[in-house]
């Protein structure tokens, strides 16, 4: 029953991360973040793929391996998707105390949960990175944090004297309650579900290089742009912080033979890497597709509108290739 939930649970994540990548830039934006992660547990990575690319076995084999790896109710497929989750929503400015209550949460359950598979000495980088990136985030918040503690404490105290009880937690809207649930569940699974727990590779140093190339390549576009300043380079010190801790842990690992038999592993959380670049790039797309629109650059260039939109319909057939043809 646990398992079946753990499931559940890891899809509703899923779809979340794919909702709000969305939401905060297009549809568009969401397979390229996506994919790559799910993608992870592959032998055979997308990039080799694309460079000798074969087409003669297809099969559903890849798609049955994706699907059963990734939601078959283990811890280990659960907690790298709450990973992917906590860092989707660091890269954010700024996060309300109903998102910082779930991704306590997760921190709490995400510590456990690295204690037990990596130890203390292999796991506490990752857990230092998860710590310092959710308080800064609570930093930012602190005012909003003490009032919220504030009316907790007196809707317990009129609880434990009122004659009639009410409710201890309330809640403004769906989406709070939904937050508050899911993080809830997540910490219960994550420390209950002990069936088909099993090791992660950690990070590879091609996919540090990877996570390097992206932020430099942002950071480059960023400092180029008239309108930045520093409290644009502020807000991803918390994504910074989580991926350094993440790196440090393959420098500072003492067990270089760290295998998986399912291949998990680290290098799926690169993908993530790559947003911040992406939302930078959607937004000179955007400020070009309203110039054109206003007339004030030649319609001309409208044909490059249709740029990325084609490069991801292209790369979801990629995909649907390299999914169907890995065993």
């Amino acid at each position: 029953m646990l398992q079946v939930f753990s499931s559940i649970l890891a899809i509703s994540y899923i779809v979340r991360i794919s909702k709000h990548l969305s939401l905060r830039t297009s549809w568009y934006i969401s397979p390229i973040i996506i994919f790559p992660f799910l993608t992870s547990i592959y032998k055979n990575t997308f990039i080799s793929f694309i460079l000798n690319p074969e087409f003669n076995n297809f099969s559903l084999n890849g798609l049955n391996n994706l699907i059963t790896q990734w939601f078959n109710g283990n811890s280990t497929s659960l907690f790298l998707i709450g990973l992917l989750f906590f860092a989707e929503k660091v890269t954010l400015p700024s996060l309300s105390f109903s998102v910082l209550l779930e991704l306590f949460f997760i921190f709490i359950g995400s510590t456990i949960f690295l204690l037990k598979i990596f130890g203390f000495v292999n796991g506490l980088p990752i857990i230092i990175g998860l710590l310092l990136s959710l308080v800064i985030h609570f930093l930012k918040r602190n005012r909003q944090i003490i009032r919220a503690i504030s009316h907790f404490l007196k809707r317990l105290k009129s609880y434990s004297n009122s004659k009639s009880k009410n409710l201890i937690f309330k809640f403004k809207g769906n989406k709070e309650f939904i937050r508050f649930l899911s993080g809830a569940s997540f910490f219960f699974v994550i420390v209950f579900n002990s069936i088909n727990t099993v090791d992660i590779q950690f990070i590879t140093s091609s996919h540090i290089l990877r996570m390097l190339f992206f932020v430099a390549i942002f950071i480059l576009l960023l400092s180029k742009s008239s309108s930045v300043n520093k409290k644009i380079f502020i807000n991803y010190i918390p994504i910074i912080v989580l991926y350094s801790s993440i790196s440090l842990t393959t420098f500072l690992n003492t067990n270089v033979t760290n295998i998986s038999i399912t291949n998990f592993n680290l290098n799926c959380i690169t993908s993530i890497a790559f947003l911040p670049l992406l939302e930078y790039l959607y937004v000179l797309y955007y400020g070009l597709k309203s110039k054109i629109n206003l007339n004030l650059i030649s319609v001309k260039f409208q044909k490059f509108l249709l740029i990325p939109k084609v490069s991801v319909f292209i790369l979801i057939l990629c995909y649907a290739s390299y999914i169907l043809t890995s065993a």
